[in-house]
């Protein structure tokens, strides 16, 4: 009796932590390539008093390119006419820097919806995925800056879902 239990409590712990990715993406055979989306994620969060919630994003990448859409909606209680990106790592350092395509800017009730993408190297971010460590992104918009970093623990668990997606995309080339 205590052996069936104890082998009970422990399939237990090892299947949940293995981590159903199926709801997370969705996948599209194209003519010049494989389509993933990821579907869309929180857990960036800022400090900034201008910031209503937390960061929403998605990832769409298509084989044949060597690039990934990262595609985000910021909720700020004044417009902040955003107009670059950076990614910085744990210390601070500079890992990339883009330009912002805004996409919409749109109020909603006491606060803006601002929906903006950039394009990142696929490799680039399969590579910040693999890392311990979480990236933060930094937003510009004119003389403002605004911070969105995320916890350990939602990284942790975020960064293993993306990774096995990437490993899917990797079985698949």
């Amino acid at each position: 009796m205590r052996i069936s239990l104890l082998f009970l409590l422990i399939i237990g712990c090892l299947s949940g932590s293995s981590q159903k990715i199926n709801r997370d993406y969705s996948f599209l055979k194209q003519q010049n390539g494989n389509l993933y989306f990821i579907h869309p994620m929180n857990g960036f969060k800022s400090s900034d008093k201008n910031i209503k919630k937390d960061m929403e994003y998605d990832m769409t990448y298509l084989t044949a390119t060597d690039s990934v859409s990262f595609i985000f909606s910021v909720y700020t209680y004044e417009v902040a006419k955003l107009d670059s990106l950076r990614i910085i790592d744990v210390n601070g350092a500079e890992i990339y820097s883009t330009g912002v395509e805004m996409i919409y800017v749109k109020p909603r009730k006491k606060y803006w919806i601002q929906r903006a993408g950039i394009t990142v190297p696929y490799e680039l971010l399969s590579d910040l995925y693999k890392k311990d460590e979480p990236y933060s992104i930094v937003l510009h918009g004119g003389e403002s800056e605004i911070i969105y970093k995320m916890a350990q623990g939602k990284w942790r668990s975020q960064s293993d879902m993306v990774n096995k997606i990437f490993d899917v995309i990797e079985y698949n080339l």
